[in-house]
This record gives structure tokens, sequence and C-alpha cells, in this order.
């Protein structure tokens, strides 16, 4: 993965940013598929189900519905590569006309935006068919034999029973491992939407206003404030 910062992706008021994953397909060696398709390979209740894995966030209900009959996919998987956008505004009705017709959802976020991602899918949240996957990315957990984890609640005594530990040891001991190698067998989708430049929303806007080109390795979308600057500049 190319890196900029050391986030995989942020928002803030006027950009987003996000990175292009270079991994392994049936193909070889890729950065720039954004949508792909192959058994769920990790521990959750969609493993082993055909699945549509979606690495962009700007395909219609109806695209994605295609996609998936065409791949026969049982499951959609959004925010593959660790493309996941937290606020785009249509998404959590999306997720429940897919959760309706029975497919099981995943949407693969980073931990750091945990409370806005429960926030916004809370509609959803304890529905049996969608799998909220909260990421934790840690590198050289080899050498992390002493680390703990600990599950806290957000005060004493607030809204949780109690607190939970557990060892970076033990937690790999008994969690369900994927090796890198099983990812290979994904396979890429080609999918063109009509537009020659593709879109991604901005938090708190309901239209695409980000656009980028294809085939750029980092892309860096910035937005400009112009319609917000000439209302405060109004007299």
């Amino acid at each position: 993965m190319h890196l900029l910062e050391p986030k995989p992706h942020w928002q803030s008021h006027n950009f987003i940013v996000i990175l292009r994953m270079y991994r392994d397909y049936t193909t070889g060696k890729k950065d720039n598929v954004q949508v792909f398709t192959g058994k769920e390979v990790e521990h959750t209740p969609a493993l082993g189900l055909q699945t549509l894995f979606l690495a962009r966030n700007d395909l219609t209900f109806e695209e994605i519905v295609t996609l998936a009959d065409k791949v026969k996919a049982k499951a959609i998987y959004y925010g593959a590569n660790r493309t996941f956008i937290p606020d785009i505004q249509d998404q959590p009705l999306q997720i429940k006309k897919l959760l309706k017709k029975g497919y099981y959802v995943t949407i693969d976020y980073q931990y750091n935006i945990h409370e806005e991602v429960k926030q916004n899918f809370k509609n959803v949240w304890n529905h049996k068919n969608f799998i909220p996957f909260c990421s934790i990315i840690f590198a050289d957990t080899d050498k992390d034999k002493q680390l703990y984890f600990k599950i806290d609640d957000i005060d004493f005594n607030k809204t949780n029973s109690g607190v939970w530990a557990k060892s970076m040891q033990s937690l790999k001991e008994s969690a369900g491992y994927t090796k890198w190698s099983q990812y290979k067998k994904d396979k890429p989708i080609k999918f063109e939407k009509d537009a020659e430049i593709e879109g991604y929303y901005l938090s708190g806007d309901g239209t695409i206003e980000t656009l980028y080109k294809k085939k750029i390795g980092l892309s860096i979308w910035m937005k400009e404030q112009i319609q917000h600057t000439n209302k405060e500049n109004k007299p």
C-alpha cells in the first residue's frame, strides 16, 4: 500500500484521502481493483459465502444487486481494501435494502470511528445478517507477547457490566485465522460507470462533489468551500 500519512484514510472539513491497496488476486498483484468477488475467508458469519467486495463507495443499490447476481454472491462487503467512508448519506438505507433482500452485509471500518459508525447504522446494527467489522491494525504482533487488550467503558460503571481483558497471545490462539495466501483467490470484476470520472461523497454532503480520474495510485480529492465562503462574505 502506498502511504502518504500513517492513517489509512481520514476526513477533514474539505478533503478525503484514500489509499489504494497493492495486493494479490487471481490475476496477480494489482492496486487498482475496485470491485472483486470470492469466498469470504475471514471468520465472520459470512465465512465461506460467495461475496461481492466493494472497494469503492459510489455504486447504486441497483448496480450492487446486478453485480451480486452476476457472481452469485450471497454477501456484500463494504470497505474492502480499507476504503470505507463512514457517512455517505444514502448508504444506511442502501444496506437496509440489501439486508431485506437476504444478503449478508459486512462493513469493514477502523476502530477509531466506531461510535460514528454505530450511530450511522443504528437502524440495522443488530440485524442478524449485518456484520459490523471493526478493524484494529497492529504491526509485528509476534513481538507483542506481553500485550493485553482491555474492553473498557466510557466511564466507571456507565454502560457496561464490567471490563474485559485478553492477551494478544491468547487472542491469536483462539481467534479465527486467515493466511495471506487465502486472499489470492479473489477475482477482480471489471465495472465501468457511465461517467468518465468517479465520485465520492464528502462528510455532510449528499451529492457527489469530489472527483478523481482513473488509474491514480494515490488519490487526494479536494473540495473547495466556495459556496460556504460566498455565503459568509455576503453583506
